[in-house]
């Protein structure tokens, strides 16, 4: 049985606190359509990850996230605004013009209301969080 597909990024801890650790790292390929880390300038990248293994700021290490886990991430930010968008404009198509822009818009920013009320609820889950795996070696790059 295999693994599934983890990515995984080396940075640095910024700032330690509870059991979540700031990792300061950079941006590669993989980030730029993902959003699940905040972008701290055109080439750097921050996010919060769990801290089971006790690091400490200053520390290098691999934060680790499922890639299915940010599939399902980046669907539910891009996929469901636009489809809603989509449905909504073509609904209001079949009254008129001014109506399909307005449903649309309208359907569009309800998505962004929803995704904010199922981001509250995932927050307190943890699933969608990457976790600290291990400090890097010295010389490692990931």
């Amino acid at each position: 049985m295999s693994r599934p597909q983890e990515l995984d990024h080396l940075g640095t801890v910024v700032a330690v606190e509870e059991g979540m650790a700031t990792v300061h790292f950079v941006r590669s390929s993989a980030c730029k359509s993902c959003g699940v880390c905040l972008v701290a300038g055109d080439s750097q990248m921050e996010v919060k990850a769990k801290d089971e293994i006790g690091v400490k700021q200053g520390d290098r290490v691999v934060v680790t996230m499922l890639a299915s886990t940010m599939l399902k991430a980046s669907a539910m930010c891009y996929a469901v605004p636009l489809g809603l968008l989509l449905v909504g404009t073509y609904l209001g198509s079949l009254i008129s013009d001014v109506w399909a822009a307005v449903i649309g818009l309208g359907s569009c920013a309800l998505s962004f209301l929803l995704l904010r009320l199922v981001e509250r609820k995932i927050k307190h889950s943890q699933r969608f969080v990457p976790q600290i795996t291990r400090i890097a070696e010295e010389n490692e790059n990931v």
